[in-house]
């Protein structure tokens, strides 16, 4: 990031990071890498843009699983611990990388966040991002949890690209009407599903907003299912809509400002 945008994200809104940013290389030395002197600088660059921006702020889980081995990618920079509890990723035996970006190995990946939508999210007030950086195969979710039914609903998930070529986000509800689609023919970019209150939810690409849905929303308030990530959590132990896309950032959190999502945007551009 230049000097120039990096006193922009400082002067928004205050806050330096440094002892959270501390706290994640920590954690990832400690495990099987050794993050480099660049790979520290740059950890501390997007952390301290995230405080500055309000984003850290908003968001319940951070994931950037580029550090080479799963054991190192797993953590949520929220709260770097190996727990369930801080909601680090629990991986499974479906991918095949972690240089660079996660990369599921073909279309039977899945991954639990332990994020549990009724403990954490606010119902008219939460995001879903994701960094794609592969096009998809198949018809998946790139993030999502439903609640056991019936009836069955995917209350909280996003499919960045469907089989029409849609953009699907549907934050709160499964009901008709109330889940937003906007046309996608790529699912490479970073994407944004965001709602900021019980009548607004908008759909983001590469900080462009893609569009908007007005409809009233409507969410179980005992959605108890852990988000998973590349794949559809449909509780009792089943796990279906496998995404095969890769992937190189991931937040989870309470809605974003329209300049949020595009200064996000631009961290991630410059950084990753």
């Amino acid at each position: 990031m230049s000097k120039k945008k990096a006193m922009f994200f400082k002067a928004a809104s205050g806050g330096s990071g440094e002892v959270e940013s501390q706290a994640i290389i920590t954690a990832i030395n400690g495990t099987d890498v050794t993050l480099t002197v660049p790979q520290e600088d740059t950890i501390k660059t997007m952390v301290s843009s995230f405080f500055s921006s309000g984003i850290w702020e908003k968001s319940v889980a951070i994931y950037v699983p580029i550090y080479g081995t799963a054991s190192s990618s797993k953590f949520n920079w929220k709260n770097p611990v190996d727990s369930d509890e801080a909601h680090r990723i629990e991986w499974g035996s479906f991918w095949s990388s972690f240089t660079g970006e996660a990369n599921p190995n073909g279309a039977n990946a899945g991954a639990n966040s332990h994020i549990i939508p009724s403990a954490v999210l606010t119902e008219n007030d939460t995001h879903l991002s994701y960094f794609s950086t592969t096009e998809s195969t198949v018809d998946g979710i790139q993030i999502g949890a439903e609640f056991t039914g019936p009836p069955f609903l995917p209350n909280i998930s996003m499919n960045i690209k469907d089989s029409n070529d849609l953009f699907v986000s549907t934050l709160n509800s499964w009901e008709a009407g109330q889940e937003l689609e906007v046309s996608n023919t790529s699912s490479i970019g970073f994407f944004v599903s965001n709602r900021t209150s019980s009548t607004v939810l908008n759909s983001w690409k590469d900080g462009v907003k893609l569009g908007t849905n007005t409809a009233t929303s409507s969410r179980d308030v005992n959605l108890s299912n852990s988000l998973y990530i590349n794949a559809l959590n449909k509780g009792t132990g089943a796990i279906a809509n496998r995404s095969d896309t890769s992937w190189k950032f991931i937040s989870v959190g309470s809605g974003l400002t329209d300049t949020q999502v595009i200064d996000l945007n631009t961290i991630l551009t410059d950084n990753l």
